[in-house]
């Protein structure tokens, strides 16, 4: 069926085929919303914010609490000519006191507040196949409870993640204690509530991030209105990986540069001023060899001959890494080396208007010898089933190290503590969730 032949099908009137090609048109635009513009397929006032959970809506970004008024949304900075009955940035705030000056002015203007925001791939969605959908012994009565939700996610779950994650799992599926980020930007400063985006799609590289159609373009902030962001570039696999046979595959150093910077042009045009980018470098994916290769798959064969049957299909999500071959494992790691150094490269020959640049290397090596220390083995941090993404527990860790780290290295990204938290608390409770 192609809908240019709605003419030929029988025994449907003109009024119905009309009909049938409108949903059908409607279709193909609610498709093409999900698979190459990444915005919330629910969003009536196009500020690509959303009320729903799923489908690029609240779990991605934060929640839009009016959906008809397009200046409403999270991130907006305060003004002085706002209405103080509204919520104007959906943080939860509003009113004003006995002298008639707005809560959100009093508690937030000054505070400092800045979103939290996550360019990435499918490790900062954190993609996850439930393990009891492969294993048999694992399946029980409510295995497939969530499964629609799963599917309207695109398997992620970025409302667990270690830079945008806001809640534990109530399902079962993806278990594991979520401390990220932004809910750390949260506690610090209680004005940031629901100021987050996780801009991230499975499978992309530099290149489609890159503008002027990559998916950088799915970001909303306006520069001259909305608070400054804190801001991670984190593409820690794809650049290396591709399921083609064919070192060559790999994204060059050059071409790296040539994107990178790109999408940072764009965000000079983008960002408020006093933002921050940080960029993650890429990930040493010798350690799924190292820690997968004498284990058992959920499909209770070894990890070596998965690999192999999905190279062989062309399939696999990293043949130059997931290989028994241990000199083009290497040569992955080489080359992910030399991509993670074009980020150092550009913090000393580059500067914008509206950020500033840091750099951390991708910290899971750092997190497995803490967890190591604790008695923890390696394959615990790597998701079962793709063999590949870092699990829950891996995610917060490397959110609690970079954490960490920014709290003692660049204080100035984290802000100051709130002092009025405890008054935004007792007026407004969970700030109506998220």
């Amino acid at each position: 069926y192609h809908p240019q032949n709605v003419q030929e099908l029988p025994l449907i009137g003109g009024e119905q085929a009309l009909l049938l090609s409108g949903i059908v048109d409607w279709l193909k635009k609610l498709l093409d919303t999900i698979a190459k513009k990444h915005e919330p397929i629910l969003d009536v006032d196009k500020d690509l914010f959303s009320p729903l959970e799923t489908l690029r809506g609240s779990n991605w970004r934060g929640r839009d609490c009016n959906d008809l008024m397009d200046d409403i949304y999270p991130g907006v900075g305060w003004t002085a000519e706002e209405n103080s009955d509204l919520d104007h940035n959906c943080n939860g705030i509003r009113g004003h006191d006995d002298s008639g000056r707005s809560y959100e002015e009093t508690f937030c203007a000054n505070s400092g507040a800045h979103g939290t925001v996550i360019l990435g791939d499918s490790a900062a969605a954190h993609f996850r196949i439930p393990t009891q959908w492969l294993n048999a012994s694992q399946i029980h009565a409510g295995a497939f409870d969530h499964t629609m939700a799963i599917l309207s996610n695109e398997f992620d779950w970025p409302h667990h993640s270690g830079v945008t994650g806001y809640t534990n799992d109530t399902t079962g599926e993806d278990s594991g204690w979520v401390n990220s980020i932004y809910s750390h930007m949260r506690r610090r400063n209680r004005c940031n509530h629901r100021d987050y985006q996780n801009i991230a799609v499975n499978g992309a590289r530099v290149g489609s991030m890159a503008p002027p159609n990559g998916i950088v373009a799915s970001f909303a902030r306006n520069p001259k209105r909305d608070n400054p962001v804190v801001l991670f570039h984190a593409l820690v696999g794809n650049d290396v990986c591709h399921p083609s046979r064919n070192l060559d595959a790999m994204t060059t150093p050059s071409e790296f540069e040539e994107k990178v910077l790109a999408t940072l042009e764009y965000l000079d045009r983008t960002l408020p001023q006093k933002s921050h980018v940080i960029f993650i470098g890429l990930a040493d994916g010798m350690v799924l060899w190292d820690a997968l290769h004498d284990r058992m798959h959920p499909l209770n064969v070894p990890y070596p001959d998965v690999y192999d049957y999905l190279n062989c299909l062309e399939s696999c999500p990293c043949w130059a890494w997931m290989n028994k071959n241990a000199t083009i494992r290497e040569a992955g790691s080489q080359r992910a080396r030399e991509l993670s150094a074009v980020y150092t490269k550009i913090i000393s020959q580059q500067t914008y208007a509206n950020f500033d640049m840091i750099y951390f290397d991708f910290p899971f090596n750092a997190i497995r010898k803490e967890w190591e220390a604790q008695g923890g083995q390696v394959w615990e941090l790597i998701e079962p089933v793709d063999g590949f993404h870092p699990t829950q527990t891996a995610g917060t860790l490397m959110a609690e190290f970079l954490w960490n780290k920014l709290v003692m290295e660049h204080p100035e990204v984290v802000g100051d503590v709130n002092p009025f938290n405890a008054d935004i608390e007792r007026l407004f409770g969970d700030q109506g969730g998220h």
